[in-house]
């Protein structure tokens, strides 16, 4: 009698099981599913020597933001959705890539231009919501594009409610996770809007979301009353650039 087929669950936990022959050609396009792959088979290793080889590649933080660590944290996300991994092993995915992205960070030159000066921008991920690398990506992106920016990690509204009547944001990013939908939040993110915008100092904040709910559903933003979304940390300093400067006009024309 001949041996059954595998199918495909058995062939990805067979990859979970052992790493990827690294002398294989990884391209641009798998390397997400690989880098996946051994994060939730915690072969730490493999992993930072597949970002090595990212690193290699490149001379951009952007670059490996967009073509890495984004696609790799929604493979988290999609392999939970198969029940191929638990949400733990999405969480310490997540720390390690985090990791990585600080270490990545250091490996490049930190030339900052002069500050765009379009003021102060908060940053900081929906109260209540663990994975931080959306808001930690967003901050590096900025940082390094010269924005004054701020990032902090509130665990309540209220204390997001508090940082913004105390002192004067022009605008404030809030991020969900990278890996999973969190469609069902969508009337929770409304709530904390609403209640960002009656606390805060500034009658004309600029309210841009991010995460993977509005990375795929850009119209998402619209629902939850924010005014911009990121759709990739690449471009967050080009979103805020083009929202404050968008409501900038408005107001000279009032």
């Amino acid at each position: 009698m001949s041996a059954s087929m595998p199918t495909a669950e058995s062939l990805m936990i067979e990859s979970i099981a052992s790493p990827p022959d690294s002398s294989e050609g990884v391209s641009t396009d798998d390397a997400p599913s690989k880098l996946a792959t051994l994060l939730i088979g915690s072969f730490v290793f493999d992993a930072k020597r597949l970002i090595d080889d990212a690193i290699a590649e490149t001379d951009s933080v952007r670059r490996i933001f967009v073509e890495l660590f984004e696609p790799t944290a929604r493979r988290l996300g999609e392999f939970f959705d198969a029940d191929t991994c638990t949400e733990f092993d999405v969480a310490i995915g997540l720390c390690v890539l985090h990791t990585e992205m600080r270490r990545v960070c250091a490996i490049f030159d930190r030339r900052k231009p002069e500050p765009p000066g379009l003021g102060l921008v908060m940053i900081a991920p929906q109260p209540g919501e663990p994975h931080m690398l959306c808001s930690a990506m967003n901050f590096e992106i900025l940082d390094r594009a010269g924005w004054n920016t701020r990032c902090e990690f509130p665990s309540t509204d209220r204390a997001l409610q508090n940082l913004l009547a105390n002192d004067w944001f022009d605008a404030i990013d809030l991020a969900l996770s990278p890996s999973f939908k969190r469609d069902h939040w969508m009337p929770r993110i409304a709530e904390t809007i609403s209640g960002l915008r009656q606390a805060s100092r500034n009658p004309s904040l600029l309210v841009v979301t991010s995460g993977r709910l509005f990375a795929e559903r850009g119209e998402a933003r619209f629902a939850v009353g924010a005014d911009e979304c990121i759709a990739s940390s690449a471009n967050a300093d080009r979103v805020l650039a083009r929202g404050l400067r968008r409501f900038r006009r408005l107001r000279s024309a009032a």
